[in-house]
């Protein structure tokens, strides 16, 4: 299996960054896939810290009792919640107008 480096910590910062953290937690689990969703979702929320700590401790704590939303259990729709909360959702359009 090919070594391959951890993503960058995420913390909230710049929805640019939340692009990049995402595309690299892909890259990392395409590369050493998970036993399944719900624990790359759980392995992504270990990579968050700063502004999103509050959210991560708020989403692994929803796991822990047993009955998690789906976006805590699919992949594609944590990534939609993910975005919603941290990225914006206008920047299609922003890179349009440039």
């Amino acid at each position: 299996m090919p070594k391959t480096q951890l993503p960058d910590r995420y913390n909230g910062k710049s929805p640019a960054l939340g692009h990049q953290f995402v595309h690299q937690c892909n890259n990392y689990a395409a590369l050493h896939p998970f036993l399944d969703e719900e624990s790359q979702i759980r392995w992504t929320l270990q990579m968050m810290e700063g502004e999103v700590a509050q959210w991560r401790d708020e989403q692994l704590e929803e796991l822990d009792l047993g009955f998690p939303p789906n976006y805590l259990v699919y992949w594609a729709a944590f990534l939609i919640e993910f975005r919603r909360h941290w990225m914006d959702p206008h920047e299609g359009e922003k890179a349009l107008d440039c």
